[in-house]
């Protein structure tokens, strides 16, 4: 009895020692997980950080004939499969996996009765450039038609299955690259009509691009500029009713065409009208207005808008130097929320002018380049008082009055388009010419001009009065020169 009240004892102790020992021991307070941070808004007017995507390239107008057709280093064709060669080089070069021939690649199709010489001599360039099996052609290569490609002795059908066949090309190709989607608007004829299928469809897949992402551009190929957009858009297509009115629905349509060979150095190249249309500039001879935008003829342009070397009164006459060798070419850097366009020449592989921004634009309101707006920000070139400009009668050919002339500094995307020179005599104007300057090749506008005057003016004082016209038809401020008589 007295062993088991000890042993109890000896177990109440024990209980109670393990109870103050659990009763001293600190509790442990639960630790509730932090709330995850809220993102942070904004601040006021930031925009969400731009991403690259890709970059694509545009080329159109370099016209490859059948060789049998280059016969003289006048032709405006003479540097065509040079040209080509060039401009498929300066995209392999930049490694551009999508490019775009806007038309006008090869010309008469048909030469002396040997069907397609033009595709053999396209074809023979590309496979220079390109390697066997098209090694290096891009991944995304969009053939589209333009007038020339019809240039056949045959029929349209017959046209258009040439090139189908020599180019692996259908009508009215699309592809996505990166989620973007491509289209070409293709003609049906050598009158450039657009046929009811072609409308049809591109009214279906702009429908369908618009849908899937309304702010995202939509890239269009088609040869002939729509009317009423870039520079000398009114040389337009049976279809351009068509093509305006759908145009219209699509802000966000970026277009690019060819067609007219007017340099890519012009500012109204790109326009912004009812969507984004730019204008790519030649593949091999460049063409220049035969008048002024108030109507007057330019005395340095023949009937098939090529530059003159001089005055076309003159007899002896040529073609301005390098009118056949010139060879621009686009690239495009897409981002995701708008496009970076940068005009090249592929001959020297030189940027040209400066790098058009477009915003991606869900209305008209996002437009950033529409005319009156660039204009206003442009100011009109004006002389620098030292100028540079000179004038003198030519000591080698008495008859003439020799005219240097140098650009005013341009400000901003611009160019000289033009000078009209006006030459007096004591008072009484003996010549008012106007004449197109270079700015097609230098992007700067200067001018060598040797002016035949009348005989009966040979070697006498004379007063030259200079005035400079801009891309926008706006005229500086004249300059006024002294010609001493000798």
């Amino acid at each position: 009895m007295k062993n088991i009240l000890k042993t109890a004892f000896i177990l109440l102790l024990c209980m109670a020692l393990c109870a103050g020992t659990f009763a001293c021991a600190p509790q442990e307070t639960p630790v509730t997980p932090p709330a995850p941070e809220e993102p942070e808004e904004p601040s006021g007017g930031e925009e969400e950080k731009e991403e690259y995507v890709f970059t694509f390239g545009v080329f159109a107008d370099t016209q490859v004939p059948g060789d049998e057709q280059i016969l003289l280093k006048t032709s405006s064709l003479y540097n065509a499969k040079k040209n080509l060669k060039a401009a498929l080089n300066f995209f392999k070069e930049k490694g551009t996996e999508t490019v775009l021939a806007v038309g006008d690649i090869v010309d008469y199709v048909q030469n002396n009765g040997k069907i397609a010489t033009a595709y053999e001599a396209m074809r023979e360039v590309m496979d220079e450039v390109w390697g066997e099996n098209d090694l290096y052609k891009p991944q995304n290569f969009m053939f589209t038609t333009g007038n020339h490609e019809f240039y056949y002795n045959f029929n349209d059908a017959e046209a258009l299955l040439q090139w189908s066949l020599h180019t692996g090309a259908q009508p009215n190709t699309t592809f996505e690259v990166e989620g973007y989607t491509f289209l070409a608007i293709d003609f049906k004829d050598v009158s450039s009509n657009i046929s009811a299928d072609t409308k049809r469809l591109t009214e279906e897949r702009l429908a369908a691009a618009a849908a899937k992402n309304p702010d995202q551009p939509i890239f269009i190929a088609t040869h002939i500029p729509p009317s009423g957009s870039v520079y000398k858009s009114e040389w337009k297509q049976p279809d351009d009713a068509w093509m305006r009115e759908i145009l219209a629905k699509y802000p966000q349509a970026v277009v690019f065409t060819g067609h007219t060979h007017f340099s890519a150095f012009h500012p109204l190249s790109i326009d912004q009208n009812y969507c984004t249309v730019v204008n790519i500039g030649p593949g091999t001879y460049v063409c220049t207005p035969q008048q002024n935008p108030a109507g007057k003829p330019y005395d340095n342009v023949d009937s098939q808008y090529l530059p003159l070397a001089g005055d076309k009164s003159d007899a002896a006459v040529s073609y301005a130097e390098n009118f056949n060798d010139m060879c621009n070419a686009l690239l495009v850097d897409v981002y995701t929320r708008h496009i970076e366009i940068r005009r090249y020449d592929c001959l020297s592989g030189e940027q040209i002018g400066a790098v058009w921004s477009v915003k991606n634009a869900s209305s008209a309101q996002d437009f950033t380049l529409v005319r009156s707006a660039r204009e206003a920000e442009t100011p009109v070139p004006q002389f620098a008082e030292e100028h540079g400009c000179t004038a003198r009668w030519n000591p080698s050919q008495p008859r003439r009055l020799q005219l240097s002339l140098k650009a005013p500094a341009l400000t901003g995307d611009n160019v000289i388009d033009s000078y009209r020179v006006e030459i007096s005599h004591g008072g009484e104007t003996v010549m008012d010419k106007l004449y197109q300057s270079d700015y097609w090749y230098t992007g700067v506008g200067n001018g060598e001009f040797n002016v035949l005057m009348p005989v009966e003016y040979i070697g006498m004082e004379m007063t030259v009065r200079i005035t400079p016209t801009d891309g926008f038809g706006r005229s500086g401020d004249p300059l006024v020169l002294s010609v001493p008589a000798v």
